[in-house]
């Protein structure tokens, strides 16, 4: 069983890449997506706007190239924290047909609309995937996981969520440092104390690998 963790980029973050290489990605395979090209960047557009994160979406998920098509892709952005030890054993019984992810509601301009986080980020099964690229459209949304949903509703796909993945830092949740290690995801981690923080919790589970 291969992750490939697929993350949204801007060329103005390079720090974001650097810590999430540092930490959580280190032995991984993954690939950045962004305005630019770079190391294990892939350039899907020119646009550096924090609304280009649509159109950058949609370009990768339609023409990723197949040698990032691995058994599961794991959709976030660049400042993810991710616990690939708790992701990879979810993978062993998770449904192969559904998008996995924190599920929210909150489209003001469609109340009935569920959608992945993208933020938190999302999995997604090769043969799932490949049902769908090339079929995904722009809504003009200027948010990718919104598109994503009214795409995903358009098509038919199912989605599950396991209340692992999650769309702001532990402290939102009140998560103790002894709920961080049994969870998968966590978004806005930005600053290098707390994605070290957070990676050093989860090392235990690492080593015992």
């Amino acid at each position: 069983m291969t992750i490939t963790y697929v993350l949204l980029h801007t060329r103005s973050q390079k720090y974001r890449q650097q810590l999430q290489e540092q930490t959580w990605l280190t032995s991984q395979k993954y690939v950045y997506y962004s305005d630019h090209e770079d190391d294990n960047v892939i350039c899907v557009s020119d646009d550096t706007t924090y609304e280009s994160a649509e159109v950058k979406f949609l370009n990768m998920f339609n023409q990723m190239p197949e040698k990032y098509h691995t058994e599961w892709l794991c959709f976030a952005d660049n400042d993810t924290f991710i616990n690939t030890v708790v992701l990879e054993d979810y993978v062993t019984t998770a449904d192969k047909s559904a998008i996995h992810g924190q599920i929210i509601n909150c489209w003001p301009d469609d109340a009935s609309l569920f959608y992945p986080s993208g933020g938190a980020g999302f999995i997604i099964h090769l043969d799932t995937y490949l049902k769908l690229k090339g079929l995904l459209v722009a809504e003009n949304t200027g948010y990718s996981d919104v598109t994503f949903g009214i795409n995903l509703k358009r098509l038919q796909v199912s989605m599950h969520d396991p209340n692992l993945f999650f769309s702001w830092p532990p402290y939102k949740y009140d998560h103790s440092d002894t709920d961080i290690p049994k969870m998968i995801s966590y978004h806005y981690i930005k600053s290098e104390e707390e994605m070290v923080r957070l990676h050093d919790l989860v090392r235990p589970l690492l080593v015992r690998r």
